[in-house]
């Protein structure tokens, strides 16, 4: 999220302690803060970035996708809702909930703990190869699941927190970006619950 502000305007320095404690909550929490980042931009010093995202007022939030910056100004979207830390958080956590969907299928996740469960890994492969198939899915499923008899079943959570630490530096392309977030969302299925 973005705020695009001007250091005289009222509204904008009402607003601050609001959005300090959204950046303190999107830090504080571990999932959030892997995919979220608290921005602010000075329109005052810095017009051309203002103009650039048709900021026509003050305060303005924005939503980016990606939060990569200018390169996004297009598919960057105004956020309307509560200006309280809460709401902007919650609504930054729904997106962010969607997005761990991506990817993934009720019966594959099924299937990756069903696998996690197996005692021999590796026939539960040849098994599960007719079945990832019947899915568009699956072959990212299958993809995983051919890691984990490889590397072990200590690959996902290492995968996972790999993952996250490339999305949080935030230096890749969008294209490497999407994979990533594919990738850790399917990874996510085979994730071993604890009672």
């Amino acid at each position: 999220m973005a705020e695009f502000y001007a250091p005289w305007c009222g509204h904008c320095k009402r607003l601050t302690p609001e959005y300090t404690k959204l950046a303190e909550m999107v830090a504080n929490d571990p999932m959030m803060s892997n995919f979220v980042q608290v921005v602010k931009a000075d329109c005052d010093k810095h017009r051309s970035i203002g103009e650039t995202f048709s900021v026509t007022g003050f305060p303005t939030l924005k939503i980016l996708s990606r939060g990569i910056g200018i390169d996004e100004s297009d598919s960057a979207f105004d956020y309307s809702g509560p200006r309280d830390a809460e709401s902007m958080f919650n609504k930054l956590k729904s997106f962010v909930e969607q997005d761990k969907l991506v990817g993934r299928h009720e019966d594959m996740d099924k299937l990756a703990q069903d696998f996690m469960a197996s005692e021999d890994k590796e026939a539960f492969l040849e098994k599960a190869k007719p079945e990832t198939e019947k899915h568009i899915e699956g072959e990212l499923y299958y993809l995983m699941m051919e890691k984990i008899v490889k590397k072990g079943d200590e690959y996902v959570e290492k995968e996972i927190g790999r993952i996250g630490r490339i999305i949080q530096k935030g230096s890749i392309t969008r294209t490497k970006f999407a994979d990533m977030v594919l990738k850790g969302n399917v990874l996510e299925a085979f994730v071993v619950a604890t009672e």
